[in-house]
């Protein structure tokens, strides 16, 4: 597809938790970075180790000619530029918007460009699991207006590709974690409250399984599909082939923290899937291999706790 050393490379949502770590990544294998992003309060310190060796653009997707200045003379567009949170509904329009018009705007301009676009979807277009592991032929139906957003997404992406040409990489994410996550996921709230002393809430019974997939890796896949001349037009799941059950994963907080928090059960919404990815296609096509297991990805989170704590 690219070589990285030299290639051109745009990253919309560049300051975020997934942008910034592919930013770091392709920076360090030589490409020429550029980032764009709103800059919501609190993303300068995702970058704050690569700001003089990157270029930032300050705007919004939803912006045309932003977009346009930003994608003109790029090899590669990563669009990672979404909302926070997959579960807050109070942002759901804030996905239709950045779903639709803002990638809108970025296919368009990819296209004119002759770029490469790798769009960084998510396994929430699956909804509930028909059968496991998930595989990128499971039937798409997601639950959540997050997963159908995405989806929506891949749509664009697909008919793009099909009737004008667009050249595009799907990677289809399972719940990413790390340090500098701007949102709490089950992983950082369970850490935070266990070394706070205070109850871990559980819901649903905590049978759900997860596959967690930790940033670094993810931004590995990014790379790898930018390398990869085979990705071209295919759809890839990544996840790790660990999994873990939400009670499993409150207790493990519990036990590396040493805290005396009690796991508490409530009744309430939760999302019930089961999720087992299957990344085999990754593996065969990419070359992709999640790298860093939980019980390390939940160390780095501790330690980045930790250092957040000590600098206030």
């Amino acid at each position: 597809m690219c070589e990285i050393s030299g290639c051109r490379v745009l990253i919309t949502g560049g300051a975020g938790f997934l942008g910034s770590s592919v930013a770091r990544l392709l920076h360090q294998k030589g490409a020429v970075v550029t980032l764009l992003d709103n800059c919501r309060p609190g993303c300068a310190r995702n970058i704050e180790d690569i700001r003089e060796q990157v270029q930032l653009i300050r705007g919004d997707i939803n912006d045309e000619a932003v977009v346009k200045r930003a994608v003109r003379g790029q090899d590669v567009v990563v669009h990672t530029a979404f909302p926070v949170t997959q579960c807050d509904r109070s942002l759901e329009r804030q996905y239709v918007g950045v779903g639709t018009v803002g990638l809108y705007n970025v296919l368009k301009e990819a296209h004119a460009q002759k770029a490469l676009l790798v769009y960084a979807s998510s396994i929430s277009v699956y909804g509930r699991q028909l059968y496991t592991p998930i595989d990128e032929k499971h039937p798409l139906d997601p639950i959540l207006i997050y997963g159908a957003t995405k989806l929506a997404g891949e749509y664009y992406c697909r008919v793009m590709a099909r009737e004008y040409g667009l050249k595009v990489v799907t990677l289809r994410y399972s719940d990413l974690y790390g340090p500098g996550l701007g949102r709490d996921n089950a992983p950082v709230i369970f850490l935070k409250r266990a070394r706070a002393g205070l109850p871990l809430v559980v819901r649903g019974g905590g049978k759900q399984i997860r596959s967690y997939l930790f940033v670094s890796d993810a931004s590995k896949a990014v790379y790898l599909a930018i390398k990869n001349r085979g990705s071209m037009g295919k759809v890839f799941n990544l996840g790790s082939d660990e999994t873990i059950t939400i009670i499993d994963l409150a207790q493990k907080a519990v036990e590396m923290t040493g805290s005396i928090s009690e796991i508490v059960f409530e009744e309430g919404w939760v999302d019930q899937r089961q999720y087992r990815i299957d990344s085999s296609l990754a593996k065969s096509v990419l070359g992709f291999k999640a790298l860093v297991d939980l019980e390390t990805g939940l160390k780095k989170i501790l330690a980045w706790l930790e250092a957040e704590e000590e600098e206030t």
